[in-house]
């Protein structure tokens, strides 16, 4: 028996870089957003009278992006944990 499959980017497709994961479960079903952690950039800078700035970074020290939310079937978990070990173990063989 024979059988192929064909992956189509989708349209709204993006390459993200991903820092950290956030997990719960809601309705039964496991979500997992995906996060991108960074220091903060400048919002704004000011330049007073004698030429001395101030800047203000939003008064914090780092940002989370939640670039996405993926849904998951509970049933389809262990096979993606697999799929990621399989890959993780590939790397740390390599040394890649």
């Amino acid at each position: 028996m024979s059988f192929s499959a064909e992956f189509i980017k989708d349209k709204d497709y993006k390459r993200m870089h991903i820092t950290g994961i956030l997990s719960s479960v809601s309705s039964g079903m496991i979500q997992v957003d995906l996060y991108e952690e960074t220091n903060p950039i400048m919002r704004k800078f000011f330049v007073n009278e004698e030429g001395k700035t101030e800047s203000d970074f939003g008064g914090h020290n780092l940002e989370n992006y939640v670039h996405a939310t993926i849904v998951v079937s509970p049933n389809n978990i262990p096979s993606i944990i697999a799929s990621l070990q399989g890959v993780y173990d590939k790397y740390m063989d390599n040394g890649e």
